[in-house]
């Protein structure tokens, strides 16, 4: 009996997933939004690693100020989250994307130019802002256009798939931080970032008119 309820289960997970997953691939808004995250978490997975190892190699910095920094960022995350629908209400869902990875492309390029530690953590608020803004945005709009019996199977396919980036992404970056330097990694992420901003311009599919 244990070994049906199992084989039971594990196909109802399966069946579970491939409904989800059939979903998000059908409806062209959360393709959409998974696709953009992806190419946004792939660049952007290892950044604050990256951030804690400029303020301790690079700038010579204690553990207590790398302590100090994620505290001083964490304001950008709460502000980011304070005001996403408010930047949706005045410029929309792709307006608000392609302002958001702008805003991350330039932070991560200026890290070549933070000499301080002052900088690091002007940088670090508005990166962490923006990345918020947009866990807030993504995370309403699968909310919005997924009917509640697929909620949690499209939540699971959305996450599992991006998990995947940030574990590829991570390597890719930390592989090109270990051979060049980690603001060479922060410049590959921005261009990738200010690239990804440009092509969401002609996004049509984020704006707040749902496509199918």
């Amino acid at each position: 009996m244990h070994g049906r309820g199992s084989r039971r289960d594990a196909i109802s997970w399966k069946t579970g997933f491939v409904r989800g997953a059939a979903f998000l691939l059908r409806l062209r808004p959360l393709r959409t939004v998974a696709l953009v995250l992806f190419v946004e978490l792939f660049a952007t997975a290892a950044v604050l690693t990256l951030f804690t190892f400029h303020l301790k190699s690079t700038l010579g910095q204690s553990d207590e100020q790398v302590g100090i920094m994620f505290a001083i960022a964490s304001v950008g995350a709460i502000g980011g989250s304070a005001i996403a629908g408010a930047a949706r209400r005045r410029i929309g869902m792709r307006g608000a994307y392609v302002v958001t990875s702008f805003m991350m492309s330039l932070a991560l390029g200026l890290v070549r130019f933070a000499d301080s530690f002052q900088v690091t953590a002007m940088i670090a608020v508005v990166f962490v802002f923006s990345s918020q803004m947009r866990g807030v945005l993504s995370m309403t709009r699968r909310q919005e256009l997924t009917p509640n019996h697929l909620l949690g199977r499209v939540t699971a396919v959305f996450w599992l798939t991006l998990s995947a980036s940030k574990t590829v992404g991570a390597y890719a970056v930390g592989l090109i931080a270990g051979h060049y330097s980690n603001v060479v990694a922060c410049q590959v992420a921005a261009a990738i970032l200010f690239v990804l901003s440009l092509t969401t311009i002609t996004a049509r599919s984020l704006d707040d008119q749902p496509e199918s």
